[in-house]
């Protein structure tokens, strides 16, 4: 799992960025649809897959150890079930708000094409806004990344759960292009700031011997909040309206945010930004 072998080899002050760069990467390679028209994306995959079969220097695919990975030094008869992670109950605690946050991401493919189309624009219009989300992560996430590593990260997930929240939760409001751009807008950088530290603070909280596991279950997150999302707000939506769903919306980010506030690192994080304790200082603790 490519989380895990940041969390290997990317030292701790650094990993947030690292993620960051990953989750921008992710994006950069993300095809991007317009209903009714083609595919259009930025994809690099293709044609450096292309270069890789002229070029025998990059010609098969090798498993290589990278410099300062600790995985030599671990005992290769150690077991660790899977389900570890669930033992540590501040980590289920913070993979669950980080669910909350997931659940509303997916509303920007649920139920928010049903709103814009609501307010009389058409499926190409919502293509175009959505995609403004992409064109936000390409240009800021490198910097975001950078700019953020200093601060505590439970006040900066706060922020970011409080950000993904407000922006829905503005989609009640919202009934011009302007509108939603600016809605768009607000929860993308929510959106940013959680990527790159959210799987960061996931990697500090796990022992070295289960980094994979406990980076699988802080996965896992998006996959339930992927799974229940469209169920959940496609209900709330027809029952009760677009007023309460968008209400709904930012009453969970402002949850989520108060929880990261209560769900702090061990050690006095008020003086010292977690991003540059030591791994083992930074355990979750209720």
């Amino acid at each position: 799992m490519i989380s895990a072998a940041i969390a290997d080899v990317v030292p701790a002050q650094d990993r947030a960025r690292a993620y960051g760069i990953l989750y921008w990467a992710v994006n950069l390679g993300l095809p991007w649809e317009r209903p009714g028209r083609r595919i259009v994306a930025i994809r690099l995959g293709p044609p450096l897959r292309g270069r890789r079969g002229d070029d025998p220097r990059l010609r098969g695919h090798r498993l290589a150890a990278a410099p300062g990975d600790p995985a030599g030094a671990r005992d290769p008869r150690e077991r660790q079930p899977l389900w570890a992670p669930l033992a540590d109950r501040p980590f289920v605690v913070f993979c669950a708000l980080i669910m909350l946050v997931g659940f509303l991401f997916n509303q920007a493919f649920v139920t928010l094409p049903i709103d814009v189309r609501d307010h009389g624009f058409s499926p190409a219009t919502y293509g175009a806004l959505i995609a403004l989300n992409g064109v936000l992560i390409f240009l800021l996430q490198p910097l975001v990344a950078r700019a953020l590593a200093p601060y505590p990260r439970h006040r900066v997930l706060a922020a970011a759960a409080a950000l993904v929240g407000a922006g829905f939760g503005m989609t009640a409001l919202v009934r011009t292009l302007p509108g939603y751009v600016a809605a768009i807008t607000v929860w993308t950088l929510g959106e940013i700031v959680m990527a790159g530290i959210g799987p960061a603070v996931a990697a500090d909280a796990a022992p070295a011997a289960r980094r994979g596991a406990y980076q699988g279950l802080f996965q896992m997150s998006f996959g339930v909040a992927s799974l229940t999302a469209p169920a959940l707000g496609s209900f709330v939506l027809g029952r009760f309206g677009p007023a309460l769903l968008w209400a709904g919306c930012l009453g969970v980010g402002l949850l989520a945010a108060a929880g990261q506030l209560a769900l702090v690192p061990c050690g006095d994080t008020e003086r010292m930004p977690s991003a540059v304790l030591p791994a083992d200082a930074t355990r979750l603790t209720w």
